[in-house]
């Protein structure tokens, strides 16, 4: 039995609806049990509000500035921002990068370890891209699913492949741009 293109996607996306649905069951079911152990321990009632808001850490935790210092506050991370944008604008060299450029040609390519450190991260309960693929299909995914991902993102940073064309768009006109505020 074969499906239609049209017949495939509205498949796909019912399949999503549903992992969906079980994951806010799976994840609303784990927020009730948190706060049942806390209101049993009668300890911690403050924590209850930052679980129902679903609280998030920081995304940008610690930063290297220029000098090679670790940056830890949220304040010497906006001045590290601030002194590389600072530099940005104020060099006068046009940098065309060429493909294998942004890691250098000798990049070490990415391992099975990385990625699952990056899935760990990775949030729950976000909305699909247009393909219909959720965050949980990749975060719960096989080994399988993580070496062909593993070889994309290789294969992206292989100096001999070239990107898509699809990849490639021009630069917006200055007029159409605005400025980046920290």
């Amino acid at each position: 039995m074969c499906l239609s293109a049209s017949e495939r996607r509205a498949k796909r996306r019912d399949i999503c609806k549903e992992i969906q649905k079980l994951t806010r069951i799976i994840l609303e079911k784990a927020e009730s049990e948190r706060i049942s152990a806390i209101i049993k321990e009668f300890r911690g009632l403050g924590e209850i509000a930052a679980i129902k808001r679903g609280s998030k850490t920081p995304a940008i935790t610690s930063m290297l500035d220029k000098h090679g210092i670790k940056q830890t506050s949220a304040e010497s991370i906006a001045g590290v921002f601030a002194d590389l944008y600072e530099d940005l604008h104020n060099s006068v060299e046009d940098v065309t990068w060429t493909h294998g450029d942004v890691l250098g040609n000798g990049a070490p390519p990415f391992t099975l370890a990385e990625l699952k450190d990056v899935l760990k991260v990775l949030q729950r309960g976000k909305a699909c891209d247009e393909s219909g693929i959720i965050s949980e299909m990749i975060k719960d995914g096989c080994d399988h699913l993580w070496e062909c991902m593993l070889d994309l993102f290789n294969d992206v940073l292989s100096p001999t492949r070239e990107p898509p064309q699809t990849w490639r768009k021009s630069k917006p006109p200055p007029s159409n741009c605005r400025p980046i505020a920290i």
